[in-house]
């Protein structure tokens, strides 16, 4: 009788295992996300590594930083949040002013 309510139980939580990593694969971690682990108390170091590990769809804005820091997200988060935002980013390549050529100018012997 306990046999099969242990594999019962054990098929449950593999499903369950399995639906929530489908979740986290398909939502990219936000703003919400992060005030959420925040005031749950989850450690800087804890959230910076779940930025790092998945897809985020951060927002950036003045009016949301400001709520972030409301809701206790540190410097250190943001700044793995900013980094993260720049990663997506294509890079451009610099401007680089370049002085004019003389074709004509005089050479020195």
């Amino acid at each position: 009788m306990l046999r099969p309510m242990f594999a019962t139980a054990l098929l449950a939580s593999s499903l369950f295992a399995g639906q929530v990593q489908a979740q986290m694969a398909s939502k990219p971690l936000a703003n919400d996300d992060l005030a959420a682990m925040a005031q749950d108390g989850l450690d800087q170091t804890t959230i910076v590594s779940a930025i790092h590990a998945q897809s985020s769809s951060f927002d950036i804005s003045a009016s949301s930083l400001r709520k972030l820091k409301q809701t206790g997200v540190t410097p250190i988060v943001m700044g793995a949040v900013f980094a993260a935002v720049a990663g997506k980013q294509t890079p451009v390549e610099p401007f680089v002013a370049s002085a004019p050529v003389h074709r004509n100018a005089h050479r020195q012997r």
